[in-house]
């Protein structure tokens, strides 16, 4: 399967997007705006700064998007960062293992352009777990700021809601360290990424059928991330920050020049951030 869209269609894509947040957030249009302009100079800067140190994939992701933007709307607005550091520890970095080490013992994909030689038992790169962990930030302070309902008084965080999430979780980090380290066969899965994706967002459409509201508030946040992450995308695949090295995929998207796995467009692009708020209202917030 290949998919080969124009460069009118992209542009018309972008620009159906901007409407839609300038139309549903009108209340917020002026940062919605600021939002939008950190962006297109971001990914211009990486663009332009393209073989020197700035443009290593963490540091460019770091310091041209996810800061810039996290900092503009903290400033606009009071966050609740207990909740938010919560939800990005255990997303961006107790999920994340597990996620990245599967993928690299399997060769679902492989990150090539570090920053940190480091790697944890089974492949997974210290630059990875920490290009997860700014995503997380990145997801839920714009999902704090745009889309949820804010809290009100001093909501307490569940400890037992975040233990049903996190004590299991760590557990299948620790499991998966051993198995990589002593019996790699064990975790050796074909079709990983399908399988792994598939495994990612089922739970969270079941959550939604539970609270139909879920559905709205995935909906409202998608639209933005599948930009930004095909737009990094683009950069990755062309500049090899990452490689896809198994073959084991259902299918390969092409756009303006570069090819990737569909797994990668439907799985990261397009549910990656709607699966993940959903997640944070079902473990970290408050549900709603």
């Amino acid at each position: 399967m290949s998919i080969e869209p124009s460069k009118v269609y992209g542009c018309m894509g972008c620009g159906t997007v901007i409407l839609l947040y300038m139309r549903v957030f009108r209340d917020k249009r002026v940062d919605v705006l600021v939002v939008l302009l950190i962006l297109f100079i971001g990914f211009s800067l990486v663009w332009v700064l393209q073989g020197t140190y700035f443009s290593k994939p963490l540091i460019a992701w770091a310091l041209f998007i996810v800061l810039p933007i996290v900092i503009y709307l903290s400033l606009r607005k009071s966050k609740p960062f207990r909740f938010i550091a919560m939800g990005t520890f255990l997303f961006g970095v107790v999920f994340a293992l597990v996620l990245e080490t599967m993928a690299e013992l399997n060769g679902a994909w492989h990150v090539v352009d570090t920053v940190f030689t480091y790697r944890f038992p089974g492949g997974a790169s210290l630059d990875a777990i920490l290009g997860y962990l700014f995503m997380t930030l990145l997801t839920l302070v714009i999902y704090e700021h745009f889309i949820d309902s804010p809290h009100i008084g001093k909501m307490k965080l569940s400890s037992r809601r975040v233990a049903v999430a996190l004590l299991p979780s760590a557990c299948i980090v620790i499991l998966l360290f051993i198995f990589s380290t002593y019996a790699p066969n064990l975790i050796s899965v074909n079709h990983l990424y399908l399988k792994a994706g598939i495994a990612a967002i089922l739970p969270a459409i079941i959550i939604g059928f539970q609270n139909p509201k879920i559905y709205t508030k995935m909906a409202q946040i998608m639209p933005l991330f599948f930009l930004i992450y095909l737009a990094f995308e683009f950069l990755a695949v062309k500049f090899s920050w990452w490689t896809y090295p198994s073959g084991q995929y259902i299918g390969t998207v092409s756009l303006f020049g570069v090819s990737f796995p569909f797994e990668e467009l439907f799985f990261w692009m397009l549910f990656y951030a709607g699966s993940l708020v959903v997640y944070y209202e079902k473990w970290i917030d408050d549900g709603k």
